[in-house]
């Protein structure tokens, strides 16, 4: 039997002679990651950035590398804001299709959540912020064409930011135009702030799948899908957690691109009362251009 024995313990060691290595050798750490430097088109700058982020987030994992790629730790990316302005521009879209694109092509070790997987959100591991913003020279200006990328990764565990990066990216091309939402908006600012606070675990989790509701929300909003995004923006005034203020506007938008009136009056009613309970209603009124009329579309300018 002794006999019989021996060629499948030589087969098994020299399997394991060849697979141990191998596997322990994925496990071992990658070496420090470097912050990006330099100036870089905003695919390059979301490459590095992206990359330096996430190396972070696994050197503090307890089994990095082979086992990771078993088991990915769940990611939901947030849109992208300009800092400044607090609002999303389409260049921030562009950014946020690149980072959730980099992730799943290069870092296998995680998975992206998208706005639809509500379940999963609830369980998810990590809230990815990011913020594209025109550099600021020293007399305040923002720069033309020079923007800072600045990425943020929260461990929704326990509130906690667990790991930072920053890249320039230098594009005169970008295209900061408003989102649609922001475009037609009546009121200004309404967009939470992207600070680094820590924020107690529960609360991070929350705040993270009230703003991914909202991302759908405007996302069908933009699309002209009118009737599913008052839906959901609906249902996102449900959550706790979510920007009170920033999903009234949304209702409101969608009451008015539907020709509902009267429920768009109570509506910005609503936005008015949140405004001044917050101490925070700055009313946009937009005139034409070398002129005293109001900017002649009417779902802009009938409500005033």
């Amino acid at each position: 039997m002794t006999a019989n024995r021996s060629p499948a313990r030589r087969t098994w060691r020299a399997v394991a002679t060849l697979v141990l290595p191998a596997l322990l050798a994925a496990c071992a750490s990658a070496p420090p990651s470097t912050p990006p430097t330099g100036d870089h088109t905003l695919a390059m700058a979301v490459r590095q950035s992206t990359a330096h982020l996430l190396q972070q987030a696994t050197q503090q994992r307890a089994s990095p590398g082979f086992w990771a790629r078993w088991f990915p730790q769940t990611v939901m990316v947030m849109g992208v804001r300009d800092a400044s302005t607090l609002e999303q521009n389409q260049a921030g879209l562009q950014a946020g299709e690149l980072i959730e694109a980099d992730i799943r092509q290069r870092h296998p070790a995680f998975r992206v959540l998208g706005n639809q997987d509500v379940s999963a959100q609830g369980q998810a591991d990590f809230r990815l912020d990011a913020s594209l913003t025109p550099e600021q020279a020293a007399d305040g200006a923002r720069s033309r064409g020079r923007y800072v990328l600045d990425q943020r990764l929260t461990n929704l565990r326990d509130g906690t930011t667990v790991a930072r990066s920053r890249a320039m990216v230098s594009d005169a091309r970008l295209d900061t135009t408003p989102t649609r939402f922001y475009r037609d908006s009546p009121i200004t600012s309404a967009a939470p702030s992207q600070a680094a606070a820590p924020v107690a675990a529960a609360d991070a989790r929350q705040q993270a799948m009230a703003a991914a509701r909202m991302q759908t929300a405007s996302e069908l909003y933009a699309r002209e899908r009118y009737a599913p995004a008052l839906a959901a923006y609906r249902e996102a005034l449900a959550l706790p957690g979510v920007n009170r203020l920033e999903a009234l506007i949304g209702q409101y938008l969608s009451l008015v691109r539907l020709d509902r009136g009267t429920e768009a009056q109570a509506a910005f009613g609503q936005i008015v009362a949140a405004g001044l309970e917050t101490r925070s209603l700055g009313v946009k009124l937009l005139f034409a251009p070398g002129t005293t009329q109001y900017w002649p579309d009417p779902v802009v300018s009938k409500p005033y």
